[in-house]
């Protein structure tokens, strides 16, 4: 190893600490997810790296799964093991995906989780009652 690897290595503390400190400061700028999705894709678009709205429906289907995976773990029910915040990391991919593909599609999601609000406070609960 080198002087100047040796260097480099002794600043990962100190990038990990600024990139936690970064991550809360985003996580209360930018609350709404819709917010999330809009700089998620305005920044692969500046990079040259833009993916068509297929790739982002599959990729909704791939944090769903792993959101799953998250879930079974942290319930014990998996060979690993995960807490929750595993969990919510999971989670918050799907709905930053989700707002994604809708934004793609130029679907109002807040509106329509709204809709579907109101749909889910009105519906009988039939069979779902204990």
């Amino acid at each position: 190893m080198t002087a100047e690897h040796d260097g480099l290595a002794g600043l990962q503390p100190r990038i990990d600490a600024v990139r936690a400190q970064l991550a809360g400061d985003m996580a209360r700028a930018v609350s709404d997810p819709e917010v999330v999705a809009e700089n998620w894709l305005r920044r692969l678009a500046a990079e040259g790296a833009a993916q068509p709205e297929w790739w982002h429906v599959l990729k909704l289907a791939e944090e769903t799964g792993e959101a799953c995976r998250a879930w079974l773990a942290a319930e014990g029910r998996s060979r690993t093991s995960a807490g929750e915040d595993e969990l919510a990391r999971e989670l918050a991919d799907v709905v930053i995906t989700a707002h994604c593909v809708a934004a793609l599609r130029g679907l109002d999601l807040p509106a329509a989780i709204g809709v579907k609000h109101a749909v889910l406070m009105t519906r009988d609960l039939g069979g779902l009652r204990a």
